[in-house]
C-alpha cells in the first residue's frame, strides 16, 4: 500500500483498550475502544480514509451522516463529539496526516495521535480507534541549569505520600522520599528510583528522561502533582487530602433521591421487572450516597451502575453519554457468555458433556492432539487448565509479542494455541488463556453446525430467549468470533444474565441451561492463587467477602476496565457495572464492602 500524505497521519495496532488520562487533561471519552466496532477485514485504505479524518479532527461537531448506523449504537453522537472536541482542544489543527492499510498517525504542531479508521461501502465511519495523544518529544536530556532559579520548589516540600484517589489507595499510592540527600519515588510496588531536578518544579526519572514529575506548590506547599508518562498525564493528591475525601464518602447527613439524582428505572417491556430502591431495602441512603460518589469520580470512570434485588431492577444509572440502548464493551465478561453457550449446546444435545475429549469436535486438528494433548478436556478448557506453555501476563498486552496477541492475530488461532506444548497434566494448574476460549469458540461452532458463535447466539440458542438488543461480537484476525473478549451488550442485557445465574438457570420459567450448570460453573474447579479473585469455575470468578463478621460469596464475571457482573446468591442479589478505568485499574471493592453489601443484607 502507498503511503498516503494530504498536508496531514501511522502507527501499529496495540490493543483493543488502552490508557485513559485523568479529566483534568481530557477526560475517558478519548479512551480507544470507546469509540470502535471493527472487523478482522479493513477496507483496502486510501485518500477517503484520510479525507474522513482530516474532516473528524478540524475543531467542527461531528455529525451522524458520517457514521453508520450501528456504530452510533455502540458510541452515542454526543460522546464523539465531546471526545473529538477534547482532542481538538488539547492538540489543534492537524499539520499531517499519513496512513497506510489500518494505521493512521495525525500530526499537529504539539502532538501525534494514532489511530485506527474503517469505513463501510458508503464512505461512512464503520470503525474508529482513537489512541491518546502523545507529546512530541522535547529535549530532556539533562538539567537545564538556566531554569532554575531562587523559586525553584525544595525536596523537603514534595517529601510525603500521594494518590490518584480514594477508590485506589491500594493501587496507585506513590511516596517520594530523601535518600544521601537524594530526591528518590518509590512506587505503589515499593520499586525506587532516584529523581533528577529538570527545572524549578519538575524532576525526571534518572536515566528514563522522558517520565516528568510535575510538583505544583500552594503558599510553598506542595498537594498535587502530575505525572507525565512519555505523553499520558495523570493527576496526583496528597495522601491526607485523600484520605479526608474518604471519609467523606460515607457521609450520609446530607444525601438523599434528589440529590443523588436517582429515579425508579424504567419498565421496558425486555423481560426485567423494575421497583423502587425503597421497595427492596431500608437502607437506600448507602445506595444514594453511592450514586452520588461515582458522579463525583470518587471510583474513576464508570459508565453504568444496574443493581437487581429479589427479581427487580431498582437501580439504573448511566454515565458519560450512555443510555440503555447503548451496548457496551464488556472485555472478559466475553469467556463467561461463552461458557453459557458450551451449557446451551450441552442442553439442546449438540454435546455430551464437557468430560468429552475435544478432539471430538476437533477433527481438523486432531493431528495436533498427541503427546498428552489428546486427553484434554472441554471442562480443562473451562477451567483454564488445560496445562499448555501459556503465559498471558508477561509481556503486558501491549507488547505485540504478548501471547494473546499473537493468538488473536494469527492466521489461525485454534491452532496456533493446540500447536503449543504441555507444561503440565489437564486439570492440575490454573493458567489464564485467552487462546483455550478461542478453541472453546470453535467447539461451539462445530457442535452446533452454526456459522459462527455469534449466529448460534441470536439464532438457535437457548439464549436467545433473553433478547439481546444491539448486540455486537467482534471478530479476531482469522475471522472467529472472538469469544475471549469482544462482546458488546448492554447492560440491562447483562442483568438478565445475572438473574438467569441466580435463578439456577431458568428464566421465565424455562430451563435455559442444564441441571446443575449454574452450580458447576460457580465451582472453585481450579483455584487461581490470586489474592483478589481466589477461585475459579466454569470460565467465571469467585471471591468472599467479610462485611461485620458476616461471610457473602460472590460469584462473578469480570472484564478488563471496570466491566462487571457480581452475583451474590444468599442475598438475590446482582451488581452491574461497566466503565473505562483500564489504567489505573480501580478496583470496586469499597463499593461492595462499604454500600452495597450494607444496604442489602
Amino acid at each position: 500500500m502507498s503511503n498516503h500524505r494530504q498536508g496531514y497521519f501511522a502507527q501499529n495496532w496495540r490493543r483493543e483498550m488502552t490508557y485513559i488520562p485523568k479529566p483534568r487533561y481530557f477526560s475517558r471519552m478519548l479512551v480507544s475502544g470507546i469509540m470502535f466496532v471493527y472487523s478482522a477485514v479493513f477496507a483496502h485504505a486510501g485518500d477517503a480514509e484520510v479525507k474522513v479524518i482530516g474532516e473528524i479532527f478540524n475543531g467542527q461537531p461531528a455529525r451522524a451522516e458520517q457514521f453508520e448506523p450501528t456504530f452510533l449504537a455502540v458510541a452515542p453522537l454526543a460522546k464523539i463529539r465531546a471526545m473529538m472536541g477534547e482532542v481538538y482542544e488539547l492538540v489543534g489543527v492537524p499539520v499531517e496526516i499519513t496512513g497506510d492499510e489500518l494505521d493512521y498517525v495525525v500530526t499537529t504542531a504539539t502532538h501525534k495521535i494514532a489511530l485506527k479508521i474503517r469505513l463501510g461501502e458508503n464512505g461512512e465511519i464503520a470503525g474508529l480507534l482513537v489512541n491518546p495523544p502523545q507529546k512530541l518529544s522535547v529535549d530532556t536530556s539533562g538539567t537545564n541549569e538556566s531554569s532554575i532559579t531562587k523559586a525553584a520548589i525544595e525536596t523537603d516540600k514534595i517529601i510525603g505520600k500521594y494518590a490518584i484517589s480514594a477508590a485506589t489507595l491500594s493501587k496507585t499510592t506513590i511516596e517520594f522520599l530523601m535518600k544521601d540527600s537524594e530526591l528518590y519515588f518509590k512506587n505503589p510496588n515499593g520499586n525506587q528510583v532516584q529523581l533528577v531536578r529538570k527545572n524549578n518544579n519538575e524532576f525526571y526519572i534518572l536515566n528514563m528522561e522522558d517520565i516528568i514529575f510535575s510538583f505544583k506548590p500552594d503558599d510553598g506547599v506542595v498537594n498535587k502533582l502530575t505525572l507525565d508518562q512519555k505523553g499520558q498525564l495523570i493527576d496526583f493528591t496528597r495522601l491526607d487530602l485523600i484520605l479526608d475525601e474518604q471519609k467523606k464518602l460515607g457521609d450520609l447527613s446530607d444525601v438523599s433521591m434528589e440529590s443523588a439524582g436517582y429515579a425508579v428505572p424504567e419498565a421496558l417491556n425486555d423481560g426485567l421487572k423494575v421497583a423502587a430502591l425503597s421497595d427492596v431495602t431500608g437502607s437506600e441512603k448507602l445506595i444514594y450516597k453511592l450514586i452520588e460518589n461515582i458522579e463525583a469520580g470518587a471510583y474513576g470512570e464508570i459508565d453504568s451502575l444496574l443493581i437487581v434485588k429479589d427479581g427487580k431492577l431498582v437501580v439504573e444509572q448511566y454515565y458519560n453519554y450512555y443510555g440503555d440502548a447503548q451496548a457496551h464493551q464488556m472485555q472478559s465478561v466475553s469467556k463467561s457468555i461463552t461458557s453459557l453457550l458450551v451449557g446451551s449446546a450441552i442442553k439442546q444435545g449438540f454435546i455430551g458433556s464437557v468430560d468429552e475429549p475435544i478432539g471430538k469436535y476437533l477433527p481438523r486438528y486432531r493431528h495436533l492432539l498427541k503427546d498428552g494433548k489428546q486427553a484434554i478436556t472441554i471442562k480443562h478448557l473451562l477451567t483454564m487448565s488445560a496445562g499448555f506453555d501459556w503465559n498471558e501476563q508477561n509481556p503486558p498486552y501491549s507488547d505485540p509479542k504478548n501471547i494473546r496477541m499473537q493468538e488473536a492475530m494469527s492466521e489461525d488461532g485454534v491452532e496456533f494455541t493446540l500447536s503449543l506444548g504441555l507444561i503440565n497434566q489437564p486439570g492440575e494448574v490454573f493458567t489464564y488463556s485467552g487462546g483455550y476460549v478461542t478453541v472453546i469458540g470453535a467447539i461451539i461452532k462445530n457442535a452446533t453446525g452454526a456459522d459462527s458463535v455469534l449466529d448460534y447466539l441470536q439464532r438457535t440458542s437457548t439464549l436467545k430467549t433473553l433478547g439481546f438488543e444491539n448486540l455486537l461480537w467482534q471478530e479476531q484476525m482469522d475471522g472467529r468470533i472472538n469469544t475471549a473478549g469482544g462482546v458488546m451488550l448492554r447492560p440491562r442485557d447483562l442483568a438478565k444474565i445475572g438473574e438467569l445465574m441466580l435463578n439456577d438457570g431458568v428464566w421465565d420459567d424455562h430451563a435455559l441451561l442444564p441441571k446443575n450448570w449454574v452450580r458447576d460453573s460457580f465451582t472453585n474447579h481450579t483455584p487461581t492463587k490470586m489474592a483478589a479473585l481466589t477461585d475459579y469455575g466454569y470460565f467465571w470468578w469467585g471471591k468472599e467477602y467479610v462485611v461485620d463478621g458476616i461471610t457473602y460469596s460472590q460469584d462473578s464475571a469480570e472484564g478488563w476496565g471496570g466491566q462487571e457482573l457480581l452475583l451474590f446468591a444468599e442475598l438475590d442479589l446482582a451488581v452491574i457495572m461497566t466503565a473505562n478505568n483500564f489504567s489505573p485499574d480501580v478496583p470496586t471493592t469499597g463499593m461492595i464492602e462499604d454500600f452495597i453489601i450494607p444496604a442489602f443484607k
